[in-house]
This record gives structure tokens, C-alpha cells and sequence, in this order.
């Protein structure tokens, strides 16, 4: 029996002690490929996972909105943030994104039909948010314009008097944040001037 069948653990050190003094004929290497394989298929995975657990969370935003709270709203952060990360690391990750996306909705149908008195029958039967929308941090399914974009502006302490203190902290160009809230004469997004004070 082989070392990596009697001690994976040993076969790992003795595999990176060769790779580092160079002995590379003395390699494990049928062993060695498949392990690496491996590895982009957990990266894979753990996207999938991710994916599915920040689905399911947007279908019961969605579909239970008496049952919205701070709980819920604190996964879909970290299920976004976690993905940004995965993807950061590993770029080659984002062609995936589409088949990752088709395959994870049906594990966020099953989390929802698990956690929730809600049936399959009673969910899209295809995901019914675009990839942008699911990987938006200010994107919360059912939810009006203006609500989101105040939801927006304060999880990111986008409250203040100028422009350039909101455009910096939201990585948006001045350009962009004018399409996206435009400019009211409080110097504060047009879309929330009904929904904050003047003073």
C-alpha cells in the first residue's frame, strides 16, 4: 500500500518537500494531478454552495416579506461578499458564473422548501433574478427603488452633505451615481429626497 493510501497527511509533506528540493522524478505524480484537480473542483463547489445559500435567502426576502430582518439581511452580505472574495482569488471562476447560477437555484428552491412552509410549486421554476441582481449588494428582490437605494446608502454611511463622500465610498464614478440616484438641490440622491429631511 502506497503512502498516500496509508497516510495522506505524510504523502502532502513528503509531496511538497520533493517539490521544494527539486527531486521532481521522485514524485507522486499520477497522485499529485489528481489532488490538484481536485482543488478546482472544491473552488467550484464552494461557489455553487455560496450561490445556493444566497438564492434561497433572496427567495424567501422575496416571498416572505413579513419574515424580513436583520438576519436575513446579514447572509445575503456574506454570501455576496464571500462570492466577490472566491472570485477575486480565483478569476478563472467567472465563466462558470452562469452554469454555477442554473445549478444552484435548485438548491436554493430545496433551502426554502426546508426553512419555510413554502412549496416548490410555490417558486419560479426558473431563477428569476439576472446575475447581476444576485451579486449586488443594494439588490433586495421586491423591494421599491427608493427603499433600496436608502438601504444602500446607509449600510454603506452614505448619509453625508457632498457628493464626493458618497461617490467615494460607494467605488462608483460621479457619472454613474448621477444615472443611479441623480442630484437633488441637498446635494443627496433625487431618489431618496422624498424620504430624508432637508435641512
Amino acid at each position: 500500500m502506497q503512502l498516500y493510501e496509508r497516510d495522506f497527511y505524510a504523502w502532502t509533506q513528503e509531496q511538497a518537500a520533493l517539490l521544494r528540493s527539486g527531486q521532481l522524478e521522485r514524485l507522486d505524480r499520477v497522485h499529485l494531478a489528481e489532488e490538484i484537480e481536485a482543488l478546482g473542483r472544491q473552488e467550484r463547489r464552494e461557489l455553487v454552495n455560496r450561490l445556493g445559500i444566497l438564492l434561497g435567502h433572496l427567495l424567501k426576502w422575496q416571498f416572505q416579506p413579513h419574515l424580513r430582518g436583520k438576519s436575513w439581511r446579514a447572509t445575503l452580505s456574506e454570501q455576496r461578499r464571500q462570492i466577490q472574495r472566491l472570485l477575486k482569488e480565483s478569476p478563472s471562476l467567472k465563466p462558470e458564473l452562469a452554469a454555477a447560477l442554473a445549478e444552484a437555484y435548485q438548491d436554493g428552491i430545496l433551502l426554502v422548501v426546508k426553512e419555510t412552509p413554502l412549496a416548490e410549486d410555490d417558486l419560479p421554476a426558473e431563477c428569476p433574478y439576472t446575475l447581476e441582481q444576485v451579486v449586488n449588494l443594494g439588490f433586495y428582490p421586491g423591494m421599491r427603488t427608493a427603499q433600496r437605494a436608502l438601504l444602500a446608502l446607509e449600510k454603506c454611511r452614505l448619509l453625508q452633505p457632498d457628493r464626493e463622500s458618497w461617490v467615494v465610498q460607494t467605488n462608483l464614478s460621479p457619472k454613474s451615481c448621477n444615472q443611479s440616484f441623480g442630484r437633488a438641490d441637498t446635494s443627496r440622491p433625487r431618489s431618496l429626497s422624498l424620504l430624508m429631511p432637508t435641512h
